[in-house]
């Protein structure tokens, strides 16, 4: 498998989603390290005695942050029978309203592999030269 993709922080690819298409980003492990940093929150129980501080994680907060970093956008997702445009709020309302797009996001984007095949897929449906541009060599 070509790992390449880790070192390529543009690496986006759209990934089928129900009906729809949702642009997705490779997230690594110290990319999740941040957002866990920036979702937690510590503070001393000065009554307790404990020895150190109390960490507390903001679970919509850190999810919020896991979908911004992941989702880049998408087409195909409609509201009320108009389309529904990507905009990072939006993102917001589906990761923390929907829990099959935010089980989506968080599957896709911690999977290297399962974002190389469809960007593989993409290329061979797509002339060599594009691909070239892209940096995929047709396999």
């Amino acid at each position: 498998m070509d790992v390449s993709a880790l070192d390529d922080k543009g690496f986006e690819v759209w990934v089928r989603f129900l009906d729809a298409e949702v642009l997705m980003r490779y997230v690594g492990l110290d990319e999740l390290r941040r957002i866990k940093e920036q979702a937690t929150s510590y503070s001393w129980d000065r009554e307790g005695g404990s020895q150190g501080p109390h960490e507390s994680l903001d679970h919509e907060e850190a999810n919020r942050l896991f979908g911004r970093a992941a989702v880049r956008g998408w087409r195909g997702l409609t509201r009320d029978g108009e389309d529904f445009p990507f905009s990072p709020e939006h993102c917001d309302l589906l990761i923390s309203r929907w829990s099959e797009f935010a089980r989506f996001v968080a599957e896709v984007s911690l999977d290297l592999k399962r974002l190389e095949d469809e960007r593989m897929e993409k290329c061979k449906k797509k002339s060599s030269a594009t691909c070239a541009q892209e940096g995929i060599l047709k396999g």
